[in-house]
């Protein structure tokens, strides 16, 4: 498996030191689920909420789908196509997995080890296109999809007439909030870990900051200095980079699209800004940007960091507010009150979780590269002791998904 997911990175922003965690996030997922199967799956018996039923007894007995379809993205080709799987397999369902059909290497090496443990036949790999897609839809009694919005929607109607269940994790454009009393030289390493990490291609990637007035200066040369120091290239067997070639080519074009756009519209280009070949564009910081530019509408899902300046965090928040999308957020700040609260201004963000990363690495991510709206946990505490405030996660409802 190291070796199929290194093939599958090399033309990918993923370093390919990378690729055992991949394999370790799975295998991870999948002692969880066994751990807690039998009390997920447990039988439940809810009290009467009516005096009609007050003398009867309840219980809701939980069944698996007979044969549940996942139609998986490129950006992280194992770690989500398992996901999905591994859940109604543990279950008791059928799986069948249509991988995307730029990255089905490692999705038909997890079916081929499944069947080499001896597992039962009822986890497939279907390979192919649009095409391959709609036929799964067409047969199976649950469908998950991640992915764009445009083929949700299809998904969706298509689901909607078979009068099957979907799940959608559909578009995204996540917004950071960098509040006046934050720690600016960690907040500036959280924008380009959480915008450049696997080159932007993440479902809750950074991509768009909004920073009020009086720190603004001063976190955009931070930004601009850490970019700098990045090392971005092709993929190599050395672990010689931090940020890789994109998947897709098309993805590649979207970027150069964004940033143009920008540009034509007045937005200045402090660092990058361009594309080099069919899969690699330059990690790009923007300024002097407004909601009337592409990059701040839509999902870019590239190496694109546009940082725009407001007059205080009442605006910072409209701003991040003014989107279709919700699927994560940060808030940068020390405001909370007691330690390991949320600062009011999470309350008033919308979208389905919100990091405020109160100087604090988030999930995951070792310092100095912390990781930007991970809905993972709860509370997350100091990455060492005494080095930094604790961060809060808070779910907001709402909100879109990638």
């Amino acid at each position: 498996m190291p070796t199929v997911l290194s093939e599958t990175n090399s033309r990918s922003a993923i370093p390919l030191s990378d690729s055992p965690s991949a394999i370790s996030r799975s295998t991870a997922r999948s002692r969880s689920l066994r751990t807690h199967a039998a009390r997920f799956l447990a039988a439940e018996r809810p009290r009467p909420a009516s005096v009609l039923v007050a003398n009867k007894r309840q219980e809701r007995l939980l069944r698996p789908y007979p044969v549940v379809g996942v139609i998986s993205p490129w950006n992280f080709p194992l770690a989500l196509a398992m996901m999905d799987a591994l859940p109604a397999l543990i279950a008791g369902a059928a799986v069948a997995i249509k991988p995307s059909e730029f990255t089905p290497l490692a999705t038909q090496a997890a079916v081929a080890g499944w069947r080499e443990i001896g597992g039962p036949d009822i986890f497939a790999c279907v390979t192919g296109a649009g095409e391959t897609g709609a036929a799964l839809v067409d047969e199976v009694d649950f469908v998950q999809f991640t992915g764009s919005e445009r083929t949700g929607r299809r998904i969706a109607e298509r689901a909607g007439a078979r009068l099957i269940p979907c799940g959608l994790e559909l578009g995204g454009k996540d917004a950071m909030i960098v509040l006046a009393d934050a720690d600016i030289e960690r907040a500036a390493r959280g924008a380009v870990f959480g915008a450049l990490y696997n080159a932007g291609q993440t479902c809750v990637s950074v991509e768009r900051v909004y920073v009020v007035a009086e720190v603004h200066d001063r976190f955009v040369n931070a930004v601009v200095a850490e970019v700098g120091r990045l090392r971005h290239g092709a993929a190599t067997p050395d672990h010689g980079i931090d940020v890789g070639a994109m998947t897709v080519a098309r993805q590649t074009e979207i970027v150069a699209e964004h940033v143009a756009d920008a540009r034509e519209r007045g937005a200045r280009v402090l660092i990058g800004g361009s594309r080099r070949g069919e899969h690699y564009h330059e990690p790009t910081v923007l300024v002097d940007v407004d909601h009337s530019m592409t990059c701040m509408r839509a999902e870019t899902f590239g190496p694109l960091l546009p940082i725009m300046k407001a007059d205080d965090a009442d605006e910072a928040i409209r701003l991040a507010n003014d989107s279709p999308y919700g699927l994560s957020a940060s808030i940068w700040t020390v405001a909370g009150k007691p330690p390991g609260s949320a600062p009011a201004t999470v309350d008033r963000t919308e979208s389905a979780s919100t990091a405020a990363a109160r100087q604090c690495c988030p999930t995951g991510s070792p310092c100095p590269s912390p990781r930007i709206g991970s809905p993972t946990s709860a509370a997350m505490r100091n990455c060492s002791p005494g080095s930094c405030a604790p961060l809060v996660l808070v779910t907001c409802g709402g909100g879109g998904g990638r």
